[in-house]
């Protein structure tokens, strides 16, 4: 091919692959839009199980399987806000991710999933319930009885006091004495 032959289809060429490069963009951007909708319960208790889904849909109307999506929660703490991640669902055949979670703390809680770009939210109102723990008065070491506990505790301290009773009697052996004139001076 000469160069005059090269130069005369550049252009047409070039022109063509542009037109089918956006042409087929287009299509795979139209086909190709995702939609999640977040499906909550109505609502919640403070330590009972509750289950969040997602909906990924293509264009609306067919099911993706077989993508992850994420499940978030807003959180505050010391007046820090942000998110917190609940776990993360891979889709079934009917594009549903579903996740099971505790809530620990009681009043509206917005939960957040998302997959790639999109996003979706929702406020669910989880209402109180038991304490979902118990404190005890006392010590109570797992595995050890509290008499054990303060033997050990009383021996340490003993310990500790023997200490202390021998280093009296080293700071009275002062330096330069020997211990026929410590017995000696102790007798006289």
């Amino acid at each position: 091919m000469t160069s005059r032959t090269a130069k005369r289809w550049f252009l047409p060429l070039l022109l063509a692959s542009l037109y089918l490069a956006l042409a087929t963009g287009s299509a795979a951007a139209e086909v190709g839009a995702t939609h999640l909708k977040l499906l909550l319960d109505e609502g919640g208790k403070v330590g009972e199980e509750l289950t969040v889904k997602a909906l990924v849909s293509q264009g609306g109307a067919s099911p993706v399987p077989g993508v992850e999506v994420v499940f978030y929660t807003t959180a505050e703490f010391s007046n820090v806000h942000g998110e917190i991640e609940l776990g993360r669902a891979v889709t079934d055949d009917e594009g549903v991710a579903s996740l099971t979670y505790v809530p620990r703390s009681q009043g509206e809680q917005t939960i957040i999933v998302r997959y790639g770009a999109e996003e979706a939210k929702a406020t669910i109102l989880i209402s109180p319930a038991l304490q979902l723990y118990e404190e005890e008065a006392g010590v109570n070491v797992p595995g050890i009885g509290v008499w054990l506990l303060a033997s050990t505790v009383g021996a340490a301290w003993g310990a500790f006091l023997i200490q202390v009773v021998l280093l009296g009697f080293i700071a009275r052996n002062r330096p330069g004495r020997s211990s026929h004139q410590i017995r000696r001076a102790r007798a006289e």
